[in-house]
């Protein structure tokens, strides 16, 4: 079952989650677990994991009573262009009894809306290039990618620390796609993100001292959570230094490539 992937609806407690601790235990490669709550499955995924001593878990909030939910998370799979080869629907109601909603189920389920409209708005307006998520990282592609490092990134716990994140590598190894699926991840955790070229960020900015929008410009990248510039270090001008406008809580920020880096090919990713 080492190359196998599983579905599981209703994993945040009882059979569900029994039952997504055992395929892990099968060498199932990924186990995709569901629940109406995106928090409460990113909770369950955690203590998977920790039980499991895994990392195949992957979460995807599903409410089976929403149409617009079922129609995200099949969106979602099909994106991801992964087939199923085991699915368990531990999730259904017996006919011809009626549905109670309480107040509380009312409430989880608008909270989950309301979370799933957030990350949509938050990646339409990131604008990031490539459609990436953490969850589909080969760690087996030899780049030198540290897979416990970049897990700990994808915690997003660098960026409400106002750190920054520098990848390099030679041409090809992944570095954009990274830095989207890290993107993704910080739109997730509602954070604000900003995918931008750099030669078209400085030329946004020039104009911008023209037509007596800088200012603006300015105050919209200060309210970034998650700044991407691409091609930070193509310009010959690379050991110059970036400083941020006044009260920006970012603070400095220096390019510089490192010293190894180079073109050729055979440099790691680091």
């Amino acid at each position: 079952m080492e190359h196998s992937i599983a579905l599981v609806t209703g994993a945040t407690s009882g059979l569900g989650h029994a039952v997504a601790r055992v395929l892990a235990g099968e060498s199932y490669r990924q186990v995709t677990v569901t629940g109406r709550s995106l928090s409460r499955i990113q909770e369950t995924v955690s203590h998977l994991a920790a039980e499991t001593k895994t990392q195949v878990f992957t979460p995807l909030g599903l409410d089976l009573n929403s149409p617009t939910s079922v129609q995200t998370a099949v969106a979602e799979l099909v994106r991801l262009g992964r087939p199923i080869d085991f699915l368990l629907l531990n999730a259904g109601r017996i006919g011809g009894k009626k549905l109670v909603r309480t107040a509380a189920g009312i409430t989880e389920h608008e909270m989950t809306l309301r979370q799933q409209k957030r990350f949509e708005a938050r990646a339409r307006t990131a604008k990031l290039r490539h459609l990436a998520s953490v969850e589909d990282i080969d760690y087996r592609t030899a780049r030198g990618l540290d897979r416990t490092l970049f897990l700990t990134l994808a915690n997003c716990d660098w960026i409400r620390e106002h750190r920054h994140c520098l990848l390099t590598g030679t041409c090809g190894v992944g570095k954009s796609w990274l830095a989207c699926a890290l993107g993704y991840q910080a739109c997730r955790e509602n954070l604000s993100v900003l995918y931008q070229r750099v030669p078209r960020l400085f030329a946004l900015l020039a104009l911008g001292r023209g037509d007596g929008r800088y200012a603006k410009l300015m105050r919209q990248l200060a309210r970034v959570d998650l700044a991407h510039p691409r091609r930070l270090g193509a310009r010959t001008a690379a050991t110059r230094t970036a400083t941020r406008s006044a009260g920006n809580r970012r603070g400095p920020l220096q390019r510089r490539l490192a010293d190894h880096h180079q073109t050729a090919s055979g440099r790691p990713l680091v």
